[in-house]
């Protein structure tokens, strides 16, 4: 399967400059980071369970999604505003300049807005929410040295391997 877009995005001077940002504000940060070892683990947990669940969505199209979900986290940083918020924005940005079909980008803003923090689902793992589960699984909360200050429930940790 090609990666076409996933391999534009990630050769794209305006997300890799904005990648460079959000490391280099986060250098100091004790907590989780929001670098390419988090966004592709998004990605991949998220792949893993459209598959074992059947979902449908197409890897690129995760991937992508995993890819962007945290963009707007260096004007976040910068402006106080909402990283979803400002995602969104910059997402669709990007999607642009990579000539990603207009017609499937709808989706992955929608979940660049909405994979933040929430209570956890009740329900468990569906078709609307299994985007947020796999951002939340791709930590490793168990092996983590700030743990002890984090302010993530226990609930939300993730503290053993699952996908």
């Amino acid at each position: 399967m090609s990666m076409e877009y996933v391999n534009r995005l990630i050769s794209n001077e305006t997300y890799m400059k904005t990648m460079g940002e959000i490391h280099e504000m986060e250098k100091s940060r004790i907590y989780c980071h929001h670098g390419f070892n988090h966004l592709l683990d998004v990605a991949r947990i998220a792949y893993i369970i459209n598959l074992e669940k059947g979902f449908g969505y197409d890897k690129e199209f995760l991937y992508l999604c995993g890819l962007l979900h945290d963009i707007g986290r260096a004007k976040e940083y910068i402006t106080g505003v909402s990283h979803k918020q400002c995602g969104v924005t910059l997402a669709k940005e990007l999607l642009a300049q990579i000539d990603y079909p207009k017609e499937k980008q709808e989706l992955i803003l929608e979940k660049v807005a909405q994979h933040g923090h929430a209570p956890m689902p009740k329900e468990g793992i569906t078709r609307d929410n299994f985007f947020w589960f796999a951002d939340k699984r791709a930590r490793n909360c168990f092996a983590c040295k700030a743990a002890g200050t984090c302010n993530w429930p226990m609930e939300k940790r993730t503290m053993e391997v699952q996908w």
